[in-house]
């Protein structure tokens, strides 16, 4: 069995409120791996519940430790070490650093569970090779690259299904030495088809080996081999493996409230989709507040929440929960840049006093006494929305606002006169307001807001901010400018009650020269009316279109419900209106009504929403052919083979007849069918079923063959045929829908019932 020894992990992150004792040991084989001990040390830190460790207290012997954490309860999921924890899962590094006689913690991966007690013992999750490098040839070794020939990951979530063919790289940044053990731990699993391995030392010279035999991992297990290494070719390279060496990284702290997490949170996303690995990040939040309070305050307990990102991960880690002082986080790490944002909704971005000057004086100096070499750039946040009561009650309107706080804040701020140390300088409300000069802003109805007025819409206006932050930090870091970005935030994310704009390939030249002009101008609003095309995201077909790797998935719990009794309609179902999005009783849940023809021109279908006295629900006016409404449900180890069922009461008079349940099998769209005959016998048509004048209870099963490991099922409830229509004495044909007066009254809604359901069967 493996024994491991557990090495310093810069991941650790120190707190003062200390509530929940976990105390850990490892398995009692795993005692020692050629002469190397099991061994805690004083600065592990694990994961429990989600939540990361604080102190440590290491037994005399280091077998065994006892870990402080925020209050958590039983039963108890722990992971180590708490860097690899990614979504609630572990994560096996790809890169992997080369320890001499060990290997890097960072790949460790270790869990525990216990159903009551405290008590919770440790084992291995992943398997180790130990490979010896022996050669004739003197130079040392740069690295070792690791891939299953049957294209099985090797590291990644270590539940992951689908096979990416992801690898293990170890490497050394000084080299490593021949005749000594490399440890790569690797994903335990079957890799039916073998293991690639490549050699390549520090000149460049490499050398493939294969080994086609069925390898079976196992967890806890080290299995060792000896290399004769004889180079079979040189590699010239672009770039070198030194980018991921920790001290080539740069680290960047940003300080403030919900407009950093505006500006920031989309970051993990693109700079994992550009490979960028030479940066970290760590960022402090407390809603609400401004420099003062954390000048003020620097050392009082639980103010302030830590998150922070690694490279490769795809979110940042750690929650906003206000456990820290900001004094432990600055002290903790030396920063190398320090980001300082301002909060334009206080009356210390709006007028320059004596308060406002000393805040940032005294911050920059706090700061200094662990990052003393750390460089400041100063961030002001984005302006509200006209209408919002406490802007009005101040400004006339939000153009008025920005130039307040421009006059009386950053122009203070950037002069050379105050002292102050920032050279770099950035505005989201440059940003913001500049957009608010195109068309881009009408749509919206909230000044590109996401609903209540005050921060940034979820999807367009964040991306914007990121881009606005990747130029002025990371561009200078990587060379990549924000035109070479290749992110689009496709789809947004389905909260209620807030907009949420996607960012695509149609908007993103705005969004670009808006992010430019802000750069070039933080202190002027740029005028950008030219830019006069309105967008149209409503009636797009297929503009459902989640990206897996863009979305933090939240699974759903089966039974899944889309309420039709107390739907509340322009209250919590008010994304119905705009956009045509119902949301189910479940985060991330919804369904989007698509159209895809206008069969009267002129005419296009009517949405509404409908309230009677049996219920109220979404309502279609128009439906023909092809029309549907997707639903999309987030789902995490969705197993082959699994049936889920869908359950409505459907509602027509004059609707179509025939409807299609499509899904989304692995890529294919699929749906079973049969002939179906209306409720008269007059018509017959290939469809899923067949729904009649009123209400129709609709119930039928699909079956995956494809499981996802996470991401989202999509299912179309589609109309077959417009032409044949519900009504009142019987199912009639026509070539449009229906019309009432000069409008459509071809109803079609879901009533009869209290909701609309996904359940699995299976």
């Amino acid at each position: 069995m493996l024994a491991m020894a557990l090495l310093s992990l810069s991941c650790t992150k120190e707190v003062q409120q200390y509530q929940t004792i976990i105390r850990a040991t490892v398995e009692e084989s795993r005692t020692a791996l050629d002469g190397v001990k099991v061994l805690w040390r004083p600065d592990d830190v694990i994961m429990v519940n989600g939540q990361a460790s604080t102190s440590i207290t290491v037994s005399a012997d280091g077998r065994s430790a006892q870990f402080t954490l925020p209050l958590v309860n039983a039963p108890y999921t722990v992971y180590y070490p708490a860097s690899a924890v990614e979504d609630g899962k572990l994560v096996l590094p790809e890169r992997q650093n080369w320890v001499q006689d060990s290997f890097d913690p960072a790949a460790a991966l270790m869990s525990g569970y216990s159903a009551t007690s405290p008590d919770v013992t440790f084992s291995c999750q992943t398997a180790f090779l130990r490979i010896v490098v022996n050669s004739e040839h003197a130079h040392a070794i740069r690295r070792i690259e690791l891939s299953a020939i049957g294209g099985e990951n090797m590291s990644g979530p270590l539940d992951a299904v689908a096979a990416a063919g992801k690898k293990v790289v170890v490497s050394g940044s000084a080299g490593i030495p021949l005749g000594e053990a490399v440890y790569a731990a690797v994903a335990a699993k079957t890799y039916a088809s073998g293991i690639r391995m490549r050699i390549v030392d520090v000149e460049g010279h490499y050398q493939d080996i294969h080994s086609a035999k069925a390898f079976d991992a196992l967890a806890g297990t080290v299995y060792k081999t000896e290399v004769n290494f004889v180079p079979e070719g040189t590699l010239v390279e672009a770039g070198t493996e030194d980018t991921d060496r920790r001290d080539n990284v740069t680290k960047i702290l940003f300080i403030g409230n919900s407009h950093t997490l505006d500006a920031t949170d989309l970051l993990p996303l693109m700079l994992r989709h550009e490979g960028v690995r030479n940066v970290e990040l760590t960022r402090v939040f407390h809603g609400g507040y401004y420099l003062v309070g954390y000048n003020t305050y620097f050392s009082k307990a639980n103010n302030a929440s830590l998150t922070w990102w690694y490279p490769g991960q795809r979110f940042w880690n750690g929650n906003t929960e206000l456990t820290y002082s900001l004094e432990n986080i600055v002290r903790q790490e030396k920063y190398d840049i320090v980001v300082l944002q301002e909060y334009t909704g206080n009356l210390h971005a709006w007028t320059w006093d004596d308060a406002e000057r000393d805040a940032i004086h005294g911050l920059v100096d706090k700061i200094r006494v662990s990052s003393p070499d750390a460089e400041f750039v100063y961030f002001q946040s984005h302006c509200w929305a006209n209408g919002y009561e406490t802007l009005l009650k101040y400004f006339n309107n939000n153009v008025e606002m920005f130039e307040a706080v421009v006059n009386n804040n950053s122009l203070h701020v950037m002069d050379p006169a105050e002292g102050y140390p920032f050279q770099r300088f950035f505005s989201t409300a440059a940003m913001l307001q500049n957009l608010r000069t195109t068309a881009l802003n009408l749509p919206n109805g909230c000044d590109l807001c996401r609903g209540d007025w005050v921060h940034l819409d979820y999807g367009m206006t964040r991306v914007a901010a990121s881009l606005l932050v990747w130029k002025t930090l990371i561009t200078p870091l990587t060379g990549i400018q924000p035109e070479d970005i290749s992110f689009r935030f496709t789809e947004f994310y389905p909260y209620v009650g807030k907009y949420t704009t996607p960012a695509i390939d149609e908007n993103w030249p705005a969004l670009l020269a808006a992010v430019n002009a802000a750069v070039a101008d933080p202190y002027h609003i740029t005028d950008m009316s030219s830019w006069t095309t309105v967008p149209d995201y409503v009636d797009d077909p297929g503009s459902v279109c989640l990206d897996d790797t863009g979305v933090d998935i939240r699974p759903v719990s089966f039974p899944l419900r889309f309420h039709l009794t107390g739907w509340k309609g322009s209250g919590e179902q008010f994304l119905w209106g705009p956009l045509g999005v119902w949301m189910a009783d479940q985060a991330q849940a919804f369904a989007k009504w698509v159209s895809v023809s206008t069969p009267v021109p002129d005419k296009p279908y009517k949405r509404s929403i409908a309230a009677t006295s049996s219920g109220t629900s979404c309502a279609i006016g128009g439906v023909w052919t092809g029309d549907y409404f997707e639903f999309v449900i987030p789902v995490r180890n969705f197993k082959p083979g699994t049936t889920l069922r869908f359950s409505a009461p459907v509602y027509t008079r004059r609707g179509p007849c025939f409807w299609y349940l499509d899904y989304l099998d692995g890529d294919t769209w699929k749906h079973n069918s049969s002939e179906c005959t209306t409720w008269d016998g007059a018509f017959t048509h290939d469809a899923t079923f067949a729904v009649g004048y009123g209400t129709t209870n609709v119930s039928t099963d699909v079956t995956f063959e494809n499981g996802i490991a996470e991401g989202f099922l999509r299912l179309r409830l589609r109309c077959a045929d417009g032409t044949i229509q519900a009504g009142s004495t019987g199912a009639v044909q026509s070539d449009t829908p229906y019309i009432s007066g000069s409008d459509h009254g071809s109803v079609f809604y879901f009533l009869g019932g209290t909701h609309v359901s996904f359940s699995i069967v299976q």
